[in-house]
């Protein structure tokens, strides 16, 4: 079953889950109307404005999206917590923000990517850019001012770099006051730092890409059924291109210096032509993109399904850049490690097994005699995805997924499937079966098992003994339990003292008898189980 997992997921690296087909339970009405919550400062994608006004893309596509499905709602802007809070509570339906495998307990996410959130740094111009990858925040030295429950701050406080951060509940106060003193920096996703740099007219801050896990804007709510539809009227909104000045509104607004330099490019007629063209296949590009992706998350969704019902979780290995890429149950890329990062989640030995296994599958050549494109290793290492700080068992396949044109292993798959709860079954099931024959042969009174057609199939030993029974040779002769009774007793339903019960059913026979059996005064009893 894992085999063919790991072939599945090779298979299938950009698979989404497909939308639901089914109708939300809830009806929304003027009395009853959907209540949508978002972030109050979360520029450009929901914020007031100096007016006190909903703004922001995230607010026009919820009015968009509920045009599109005719359903009544309400609008609320309130701090991140907040809206987090309300909605595990049920006092809101569905709000929109970056997903996070830290919010997980607070609702369900949508199955859409509704924007890719890059990482960017906003220094002052002129100073040195210390902060180009993740890991540079792990610098002791560094002071880095970050969002409160941003991605950057979760992830810096996982990783034991608490420290080094500076967490503001207001980032349009923060980089004003970055802009005017000239010092700091600040980590936050690249689109609300520009929109926020334009806003304000700080002309004093340039941005750096980091390197880094990018985030996602996802639907959340705790209703799927609720998320399936707004999925599906999202699909339909990005097939019509009727989000694209939404996108252009919010997301990349153009500065007066770039528009008067197109102004004057659009004067020269082959430029313009040339202009024309690019967009012409830029448009068809993407519709051409979001036919394919609608394709991939149709074909994908069955293989998310056994990846969260298996509880099974997979990674790439990329060999030449020794990096791990992290992929959750719905195939989505999560994160991406390096080898040092990728060892702490696990035992200093167990990961040394680990490592071997990738190296021996790195170092083969295709087609060579012998070699297996597959290893399996079990291992005991804490599940980070669980977080409960316990020890659990794990069954990991490793599988060629790609190789160079020189046939050396570029690219090894990796699936890891907990395998705790059935291995805590098999050792009770275990447990119970030993417990059952220790009573069956140390019983001191004869006990005799039977099939379910009522046929002798063991007999113990104080039953042999009682009997004067040979327990191979009675099951042999297939003899069947009424039958021997018949036999067994014939002489004694005469005597005095006897009396017994029987009660038959097609699970189990119980006969019980109390008598003097020649010159022996000794307690028989007999009890006969059908399995």
């Amino acid at each position: 079953m894992i085999r063919q997992l790991t072939i599945l997921f090779g298979l299938a690296l950009c698979a989404i889950s497909s939308y639901a087909q089914t109708d939300s339970a809830r009806v929304y009405t003027e009395q009853q109307p959907l209540v949508y919550e978002d972030s109050w400062n979360y520029w450009p994608f929901a914020f007031l404005n100096d007016q006190g006004e909903l703004e922001g893309y995230n607010i026009g596509l919820v009015r968009m999206l509920m045009e599109e499905l005719g359903v009544p709602y309400v609008i609320r802007l309130k701090p991140q917590m907040e809206v987090l809070e309300d909605l595990k509570a049920g006092k809101c339906d569905l709000t929109l923000g970056p997903a996070s495998i830290f919010h997980e307990d607070y609702g369900l996410y949508g199955r859409s990517a509704v924007m890719l959130l890059t990482q960017s740094v906003a220094t002052p111009k002129g100073r040195p850019v210390a902060i180009r990858t993740f890991r540079d925040l792990s610098d002791s030295t560094l002071q880095v001012t970050v969002s409160d429950s941003s991605i950057c701050h979760h992830l810096m406080v996982d990783y034991g770099w608490a420290s080094r951060a500076v967490v503001s509940s207001d980032m349009s106060a923060a980089i004003r006051q970055l802009n005017d003193k000239g010092e700091g920096q600040i980590v936050w996703n690249t689109l609300s730092l520009r929109w926020l740099m334009q806003h304000h007219h700080l002309e004093n801050l340039e941005l750096t890409p980091v390197n880094m896990p990018y985030g996602e804007n996802r639907f959340m709510a705790r209703d799927r059924r609720l998320l399936d539809r707004i999925d599906k009227a999202y699909a339909r909104l990005c097939a019509d291109d009727k989000l694209m000045a939404l996108e252009r509104q919010w997301l990349y607004p153009a500065d007066k210096g770039y528009l008067q330099s197109l102004r004057a490019w659009l004067l020269a007629g082959g430029a313009l032509l040339l202009l024309a063209l690019a967009l012409f296949f830029f448009v068809q590009q993407a519709r051409k993109a979001r036919r394919l992706a609608a394709g991939v998350r149709q074909s994908g969704s069955q293989l998310a399904e056994i990846a969260h019902d298996n509880k099974v979780r997979f990674w790439i290995y990329h060999v030449q850049r020794s990096a791990f890429t992290w992929y959750d149950g719905s195939g989505k890329a999560v994160g991406t490690y390096t080898m040092e990062d990728f060892a702490r989640r696990y035992d200093k030995d167990d990961f040394a097994r680990l490592k071997a296994m990738f190296d021996r599958l790195a170092s083969q050549q295709p087609q060579t005699l012998g070699h297996k494109e597959e290893d399996m290793l079990e291992l005991r290492a804490m599940d980070a995805e669980s977080g409960d700080g316990k020890l659990h068992d794990f069954v990991i396949v490793l599988s060629v997924l790609s190789r160079d044109s020189s046939g050396r292993p570029t690219r090894i798959i990796g699936t890891k499937k907990d395998v705790t709860e059935e291995r805590r079954l098999k050792q009770h099931n275990n447990e119970q079966a030993l417990r059952f024959w220790s009573m069956f042969y140390n019983d001191l009174s004869g006990v005799f098992l039977t099939d379910k057609d009522g046929y002798i199939k063991n007999v113990n030993l104080k039953a042999c003994e009682l009997y004067g029974l040979e327990a191979d040779e009675i099951v042999k002769r297939h003899v069947h339990v009424n039958k021997f009774f018949q036999t067994a007793f014939a002489d004694l339903r005469d005597a005095d003292g006897w009396q017994g019960t029987m009660a038959v059913d097609e699970h189990i026979i119980k006969y019980h008898m109390k008598t003097f059996c020649n010159d022996r005064q000794e307690l028989l009893g007999l009890f006969v189980f059908c399995l």
